[in-house]
C-alpha cells in the first residue's frame, strides 16, 4: 500500500467484474475544492494517456520508458499483454475499456455492488494514544541506521532525507509516511500527490493483483519497493511487472509528456529522475489536445521543479 499524509483513503474491494466500477462516500465528495474528484480523474488520465502513448507506433520516448522501467521490449508479447491488463486497452467503440481507465462509476450508486469503496478523512494524530493514527511501533531489533519514531520531527518540519513520523491506522491497514511539504527536483518529486498514490493504489484493485515487492535497495526505514531508483532496480521484467510504483512511474512520465517534460538523456541524471523542459524533442504524437505546457497537475504548476533545477 501506498501511503501519504494531504488525504488518508480507505478502499474497500471486492471481487472484480471484467470492467471495474466503484463508489465514492460523501468523506470524499464532500472535501472543499472538489479534491478528492480532481486528484482521481487526474489518476485515470495518467493511466489512459500511459497506455496510449505505449501504443503509439512512433512514440520513441514512451518505448525506451517502456524498456528502462519494465525491462523489456515494448515488442514483448507477455510484457505489453500484462501493462495493457493493468491500465487498461485504448477503448475501441463499442467496447469499453478495462483495467485502471476503464473504471467506471458503479450505475446505480450501490455501495455493495462497487468493487471499489473510497473513503476519505483527515482525523487527529496524538503521539501519547487515544486517537485512530498511532505512531509506526519500531521494529525490534532495530536496523542499522534507523531513527526511532519518538525522536524523529513530525513531518511538516523534517528536512529532506530526514527521517520523521510514521502513523497508522491498525484497523483499516493505513500508513502515512509521505511528507509532501519537502520537494525534491526530479520525478519523484511527484509521489506526494494523491493522483499518484490512487493510481498506485489503483493496480492492487481485485482482478489487477498488482504487489508491493521488497526494495532491491534495503536501508533503514526503507523496505519496500517504492521510489524511481527501485523502480529501476528490480532486478527482473517480471518482478518489474508486478511491482505498482512501476506501472505508476510510467504513465505519470506520460502525462509530463504531454506537457514537454522528460527524463534527462543524460545517463546518471535519468537513473536519478531529472526531469527538464523540452519544447521541440519530445516525441509529440497522442499529446493531449487542447492542452498548454502550462496545465496544473495535482494543484502544481509543472514547472517550479524546472526552476529548481536551475536554481
Amino acid at each position: 500500500m501506498k501511503n501519504f499524509a494531504a488525504l488518508s483513503l480507505l478502499l474497500v474491494l471486492s471481487p472484480a467484474s471484467a470492467q471495474l466500477t466503484y463508489w465514492v462516500d460523501s468523506s470524499c465528495t464532500n472535501l472543499p475544492g472538489n479534491k478528492f474528484q480532481t486528484a482521481f480523474d487526474d489518476a485515470l488520465t495518467m493511466a489512459r494517456r500511459g497506455n496510449m502513448r505505449f501504443h503509439s507506433n512512433t512514440d520513441t520516448d514512451q518505448a525506451a520508458l517502456f524498456q528502462r522501467i519494465f525491462k523489456a521490449p515494448k515488442t514483448d508479447r507477455t510484457a505489453a499483454n500484462q501493462v495493457n491488463r493493468i491500465l487498461g486497452m485504448p477503448p475501441v467503440p463499442p467496447a469499453p475499456a478495462y483495467g485502471i481507465a476503464g473504471m467506471i462509476p458503479e450505475p446505480n450508486n450501490d455501495r455493495r455492488a462497487a468493487n471499489v469503496r473510497y473513503y476519505c478523512d483527515d482525523d487527529p494524530q496524538n503521539v501519547n494514544g487515544g486517537s485512530r493514527w498511532t505512531l509506526r511501533p519500531d521494529p525490534n531489533p532495530l536496523p542499522q541506521g534507523y531513527v526511532p519514531q519518538r525522536q524523529r520531527p513530525p513531518a511538516s518540519q523534517a528536512q529532506a532525507g530526514q527521517a520523521y513520523q510514521e502513523w497508522e491506522d491498525v484497523a483499516n491497514d493505513i500508513t502515512q509516511l509521505t511528507n509532501p511539504s519537502v520537494r525534491h527536483p526530479g520525478i519523484e518529486a511527484f509521489n506526494a500527490m494523491t493522483s499518484f498514490v490512487l493510481l498506485h493504489e489503483g493496480t492492487h484493485l481485485p482482478g489487477l493483483d498488482i504487489d508491493d515487492l521488497n526494495s532491491p535497495n534495503p536501508r533503514g526505514n526503507h523496505v519496500v519497493a517504492y521510489g524511481w531508483l527501485d523502480v529501476q532496480d528490480l532486478a527482473t521484467s517480471a518482478q518489474s511487472l508486478n511491482n505498482a510504483d512501476n506501472y505508476t512511474y510510467f504513465s505519470l512520465l506520460a502525462v509530463l509528456a504531454d506537457r514537454h517534460f522528460r527524463l534527462s538523456k543524460t545517463p546518471a541524471e535519468a537513473r536519478d529522475g531529472k526531469l527538464v523542459y523540452d519544447l521541440h524533442g519530445i516525441t509529440s504524437r497522442n499529446r493531449v489536445k487542447g492542452r498548454s505546457s502550462k496545465v496544473k497537475l495535482g494543484g502544481r504548476d509543472v514547472g517550479w521543479w524546472q526552476k529548481a533545477w536551475e536554481a
